[in-house]
């Protein structure tokens, strides 16, 4: 014969809680060569590790291309949380210029500027101080054909 055995008794599960993080940084987009502070502000007793290997709350960084990078938040619990931010890097803007003189008495002279990597520009031609001509809205990728 076969006797049921019930056991009775309770058990308490605690759940702790991530710890509560807020990730920026200042600025969020910048030109090749510069840099941007990151910071991740969280509760007391909070430890900090970065993806690049930085241990702490704040690091500077300098990319050059577009980055995220993810920290991760280790509570005093030892619950963790997870968080990213981009840091956005516009390439520097290049350029050439390339000259055609003025034959002897007329004014065909020409200046050609071709400017990459950037968004919009003003070329202003300036002749011993003078202003010779403004072009507004040069925008990326175009040329400049600045005439006499």
């Amino acid at each position: 014969m076969v006797q049921d055995v019930v056991a009775q008794g309770s058990t308490t599960i605690t759940v702790n809680p991530r710890p509560a993080i807020t990730v920026s940084a200042s600025p969020t987009t910048i030109c090749s060569g510069n840099s941007s502070t990151l910071l991740v502000t969280g509760p007391a007793g909070t430890t900090y590790n970065w993806d690049n290997g930085h241990v702490g709350s704040s690091q500077s960084v300098s990319p050059t291309i577009t980055t995220i990078y993810t920290v991760t938040a280790t509570a005093s619990n030892s619950c963790q949380t997870i968080d990213q931010i981009t840091i956005n890097v516009n390439p520097s803007p290049t350029y050439s210029a390339s000259l055609t003189n003025p034959t002897c008495g007329n004014l065909n002279g020409q200046i050609v500027l071709t400017v990459n990597n950037g968004t919009l520009y003003t070329v202003i031609l300036l002749i011993m101080g003078l202003l010779v001509k403004q072009v507004e809205r040069f925008q990326d990728w175009e040329q400049a054909h600045i005439t006499s």
